[in-house]
């Protein structure tokens, strides 16, 4: 992989492996922070159906941060401390940064079980 860029794997078990890139440059923080303590074993959870997030705990600040997201787009909820996925395009009701993208279709993730647990991998 590139200086630029950090490959995410989310591994859901007994479903989908999902894959997706994250761009250093949009939140190099937090990407950072997330690299330093990956492997993350957590659950996946939806609010409202509309986004799948993943909580880890992470404490992290805003990265030229925004309310606006697209479907498929992976970023970190600051307040809930969580990894984030897209599942359609959302008008978040906090600043959240945004880190990347999923390469794989989001119907995947959708149609997992909430609680379901999952291990994401990043590697650079």
């Amino acid at each position: 992989m590139s200086l630029v860029e950090v490959r995410v794997t989310f591994e859901v078990e007994g479903g989908p492996t999902l894959r997706g890139v994250l761009k250093k440059s949009l939140a190099p923080l937090t990407v950072r922070r997330l690299l330093a303590s990956s492997p993350h074993v957590t659950r996946c959870y939806f609010l409202d159906g509309r986004v799948a997030y993943f909580p880890l705990g992470l404490v992290a600040g805003e990265e030229k941060s925004t309310y606006e997201v697209k479907r498929g787009d992976i970023f970190y909820w600051i307040a809930g401390k969580s990894l984030c996925v897209a599942l359609e395009d959302v008008r978040f009701p906090q600043r959240v940064n945004l880190l990347g993208r999923l390469e794989d279709p989001v119907e995947a993730l959708a149609s997992v079980r909430s609680g379901s647990s999952v291990t994401i991998r990043l590697e650079e």
